[in-house]
Parts: C-alpha cells; structure tokens; sequence
C-alpha cells in the first residue's frame, strides 16, 4: 500500500485555487451567484448594496488568485473598517455594529 504524501493545509488550498484559476468562468453563473450571495453586502456597476467594497473593478484590482481566495474565504483579509465589533455597556446591553469615529472620550 501507497500512502499518499503529506501535504500541508496552505498548500493543498493554493493547490486548489490554481486549479480554479485555471477554469474558464461563466459570466451568467458568476452574475447569478453575485445576486444570491455577495449583492448583499457588494455592488457591481450601481448593482447590490454599498456596504462592503465596491467589486465593479476587481478584477483589475486582484490577480485570479486572490480574487478566488476573496470568494473563497471572504473573512480571510477585511480591511477594519468593515469588521464589526460587539461592546458590552453598562447595565449589561449588548450592542453589534461598526466603529464609524473613535475618540478619547467617544
């Protein structure tokens, strides 16, 4: 018996995502997918909601690879701006959103 060899978990994603890479798209599932999932928090050319960054240019901004890792594993490298933080204030209210300004008193 053959076993395999070992492959670390980073290598075995990055082997993965060239092979995606190396896919040809098709334009109308990407446009259907975008519409389910990312339109939710992305626009695309006025399309989607402007909460997170605006993608109409992406694929000049990213190479393949980075682009399919976005989509991939979204949460993977945010920017701070679009992490959402949780605070405890007193009288034990829970409160979720995102920091818009941030003082020495506020």
């Amino acid at each position: 018996l053959v076993q395999p060899p070992v492959v670390s978990q980073e290598v075995a994603r990055n082997n993965a995502y060239a092979a995606l890479a190396a896919l040809k798209g098709n334009t109308d599932n990407g446009k259907a997918v975008f519409g389910r999932v990312c339109a939710n928090c992305h626009q695309i050319a006025g399309k989607g909601y402007n909460f997170g960054p605006e993608l109409t240019d992406v694929g000049r901004r990213l190479t393949r690879h980075d682009l399919i890792e976005s989509i991939m594993e979204p949460s993977a490298k945010m920017d701070k701006k679009y992490l959402s933080e949780v605070l405890l204030l007193e009288g034990d209210e829970v409160v979720t959103g995102f920091i818009a300004n941030e003082s020495d008193t506020e």
